[in-house]
C-alpha cells in the first residue's frame, strides 16, 4: 500500500464525501487507504451510509469519546502504508497534492513534512505565508517564529519514524 490517509471524524456525514473525493484527486496512485477515525459522533450510521460509496474508507469507531489528537494516533497506529497524511474531515487536498508531497519525501528523504493551506471564508481563498524553517526546534519555529503548521498539512514517512504521537492529553 502506497499511502494513508487518516481523517479524524466527529459529526461530519454531511459534509465528509467531498473531502473523500478530494483524495481521489490529489493522486493516481490506486493503492492507498483512508482511515476514518469517528469520535462517538450521533451521526454514525448517516456516515456508514456515505461512505459505501468509497471502496477505499475504513470506519473506525471509537468506544470512549476523546479528541482529535487520539483519533489521529489510532489512524496512524493502524495504517498499513509508507506514507501517512492527516486532514480534517471538513479540509480538502488540491489535485495533485499527495503525488507530489511522495515525490518530494523520496527525493529529500524526509520523514515529516508540513506547508502551506488555504483558508476559504465565504467564498474568498487566500494561501498561508508560513515563514522559512531552518531546521531549528519546531516549537521556536511555531511558537516564536509563528509557523502555523496544520495537522491537515502533515505527511509523514513511516522509514524516518522514531516513535513521535499526537498529544492526546492537548485540548
Amino acid at each position: 500500500m502506497l499511502f494513508t490517509v487518516v481523517i479524524p471524524v466527529y459529526n461530519s456525514a454531511s459534509y465528509i464525501a467531498q473531502t473523500l473525493a478530494s483524495i481521489e484527486k490529489a493522486s493516481t496512485a490506486l493503492d492507498y487507504e483512508i482511515l476514518l477515525i469517528d469520535d462517538c459522533s450521533h451521526d454514525v450510521d448517516d456516515l456508514r451510509a456515505t461512505i459505501e460509496d468509497f471502496e477505499k474508507v475504513k470506519l473506525i469507531v471509537k468506544d470512549k469519546k476523546s479528541n482529535a489528537a487520539a483519533s489521529r494516533n489510532i489512524g496512524f497506529l493502524k495504517s498499513h502504508s509508507r506514507f501517512v497524511f492527516f486532514l480534517d474531515s471538513d479540509d480538502h487536498f488540491i489535485s495533485d497534492a499527495i503525488d507530489s508531497r511522495i515525490d518530494t519525501h523520496k527525493e529529500c528523504e524526509a520523514g515529516v513534512i508540513f506547508g502551506n493551506f488555504i483558508i476559504n471564508r465565504n467564498g474568498i481563498e487566500s494561501k498561508s505565508e508560513l515563514p522559512e524553517y531552518n531546521q531549528e526546534d519546531l516549537r521556536d519555529y511555531i511558537l516564536i517564529k509563528k509557523g502555523d503548521v496544520r495537522s491537515s498539512v502533515l505527511s509523514i514517512d513511516k522509514n524516518f519514524h522514531k516513535g513521535t504521537l499526537f498529544d492526546s492529553e492537548s485540548r
